[in-house]
């Protein structure tokens, strides 16, 4: 029954709440792509057509990636530059560039907002502003950029942009490294504070969008990934679960997850890999089980919890020569 289930989105669980209308694009997305897996699982094991259903949510996922579009991100991410009226000014960007590279529009925007805005946003923009982005380092509009394609709030726009604010959450990664592997704000975010974390399928949507937006808007070196099972999209989906599975199974749900396109991990894959991944996920061995992977964190929790237990064992009884029932009796009777 569990593979035919489709649940809301753990990262959107409050939209579908209270009877709520109104949720973003990427929870629609996802909550489409989980009924289109359970959909043909079902079409296989009953003997009737649903060919017309997964006709009817594939249709509806075109319409929702049409109106998400590349960079459903960049409201919030005009706001981490403190730019005002944010959703009025990307609508007018977004109508300008029309089938264009919206960044030209962008990049016409900073460089004389009357141009392009309407003259109660281009007030918004000042001079200040305008030479800000003029003077900003390559790596941080590039930055700028695929942080956009990420469906964030204000807040985390602030804070993943901001590296000042990075620092205030704890979050320790440069630029850099967000830029060669955005799937690291998955990993670096997700034991964070709540509001900031961003889920592994979210950062999977903005890196795999549906094609005519890869085409138009293809990622960048360094962060653009060679394949389907690049090893920095395998480690982030493995870390997304459990704390210790069978190789096997954890294979199998990364290969069941609602992803666009599928990951084809296999355990040859995962072979490989295991050195790169190392760093947050280990290889054991069991006595009846071949292989099974074990999230880092919770291996350091347990060797630093016998080495506590060892050291207490070592040191030695404390002796302690008093009569106890009576130190009881005193306590309950005083």
């Amino acid at each position: 029954m569990k593979s035919v289930c489709v649940v809301a989105p753990s990262d959107a669980f409050d939209e579908f709440s209270y009877a709520t209308e109104h949720v973003t694009y990427d929870a629609v997305i996802e909550v489409l792509l989980s009924c289109y897996k359970a959909f043909r699982i079902i079409d296989d094991i009953l003997d009737e057509d649903y060919s017309d259903v997964l006709q009817w949510i594939d249709a509806c996922l075109n319409e929702v990636w049409d109106e998400r579009g590349a960079f459903p991100g960049l409201g919030s991410m005009l706001c981490a530059t403190k730019v005002k009226y944010r959703i009025l000014v990307v609508k007018e960007i977004t109508e300008k560039a029309g089938d264009n590279d919206i960044w030209e529009v962008v990049d016409q925007v900073f460089n004389n907002p009357g141009s392009i805005l309407s003259a109660s946003l281009a007030v918004g923009i000042d001079d200040f502003t305008c030479k800000m982005w003029d003077k900003m380092t390559d790596e941080r509009k590039q930055l700028f950029k695929l942080l956009s394609r990420f469906d964030l709030t204000i807040k985390q726009a602030e804070v993943l942009f901001q590296q000042n604010q990075r620092s205030k959450e704890d979050i320790p990664l440069t630029d850099a490294e967000i830029i060669a592997n955005p799937y690291l704000l998955y990993e670096g975010i997700r034991l964070k504070r709540e509001d900031l974390v961003i889920s592994v399928k979210r950062i999977d949507r903005a890196v795999f969008p549906v094609e005519s937006i890869r085409t138009q808007y293809p990622l960048e070196a360094p962060t653009v990934l060679t394949a389907d099972n690049d090893v920095r999209r395998v480690r982030a989906l493995a870390e997304n679960g459990s704390t210790i599975l069978p190789a096997y199974h954890l294979v199998d749900r990364i290969q069941e997850m609602p992803l666009q396109p599928e990951c084809g991990v296999t355990l040859d894959h995962l072979a490989v890999i295991e050195d790169e991944i190392s760093s947050v996920i280990v290889t054991k061995q069991m006595k009846h089980v071949d292989k099974y992977y074990k999230l880092k964190r919770y291996e350091d929790f347990a060797h630093e919890i016998e080495r506590k237990v060892r050291k207490k064992l070592k040191s030695g009884r404390i002796d302690i020569e008093t009569d106890w029932g009576k130190l009881l009796d005193d306590y309950l009777t005083g």
